[in-house]
């Protein structure tokens, strides 16, 4: 006589987390394979349990992200990773995969400092030197920095705005991934995301559209506390 029974959970994704089966074979006894039985429903009880929680996690993160202009330490390059990967699971029509990111770090940053002193200095070249200065000093305000960008490709289906728009939701996405994982973020534009040398010393041609500068660290000092948003004040529900 043979019989087994197994258990399987799954995540929000549909991806196998979680497998475990007992089995009953000629020589077993009754009692041992009810007491296998019952290890196997108690652990299947509590990984379902765990699953759930992840899910209510997940909520709880997209609910309380907000950004966090002070930032210090490091980020490791497996939690950068992780974060590039939530990103580029953004929205895509006809899957154009239409960004591109430059990720910013140690003496990286003294050069994209530089960078913009150039741009600034092109475009005024009666910039003071403390403006300078402090321009040249901004990427310093965290160790990793995340330039993403926008590929504009001509498309029937697809217009610019919403390949943009995808580049913003990458943004978005890596910011969330960010808080996820314990770490600060702050989202910056300012003149040098649409300055030309700005973009062509990054890398980027005429069809790219830079859409933020992510700041990426860990969060010194405490983080903001946001007012809770009230969905009725934003929402209009039209029958």
């Amino acid at each position: 006589m043979f019989c087994q029974i197994r258990f399987q959970v799954n995540d929000i994704a549909g991806k196998k987390r979680f497998c475990y089966g007992a089995a009953q074979q000629n020589g077993t006894t009754h009692v041992n394979f009810v007491m296998v039985l019952i290890k196997a429903i108690f652990t299947y009880l509590q990984q379902l349990k765990k699953t759930v929680f992840n899910a209510l996690d997940a909520l709880e993160v997209l609910q309380t992200r907000n950004s966090a202009p002070r930032l210090t330490g490091s980020v490791p390059g497996d939690a950068l990773n992780e974060m590039l990967k939530a990103g580029l699971r953004a929205p895509d029509h006809a899957q154009l995969r239409p960004w591109r990111i430059v990720v910013v770090e140690g003496e990286g940053r003294d050069r994209l400092g530089a960078l913009f002193a150039r741009a600034k200095l092109t475009s005024n070249p009666d910039e003071s030197a403390e403006a300078l200065a402090k321009l040249r000093g901004k990427p310093m305000r965290a160790p990793v920095i995340i330039v993403v960008a926008a590929r504009i490709t001509e498309h029937p289906k697809v217009p610019e705005i919403e390949q943009v728009l995808s580049a913003g939701a990458v943004a978005q996405n890596i910011l969330n991934a960010a808080h996820a994982l314990g770490y600060g973020a702050m989202w910056r534009t300012g003149s040098m995301a649409f300055d030309t040398v700005v973009r062509e010393g990054l890398g980027f041609d005429d069809n790219h559209r830079i859409v933020g500068f992510l700041y990426v660290g860990e969060v010194d000092g405490r983080r903001k506390v946001l007012p809770e948003l009230n969905p009725d004040d934003f929402v209009t529900r039209w029958y």
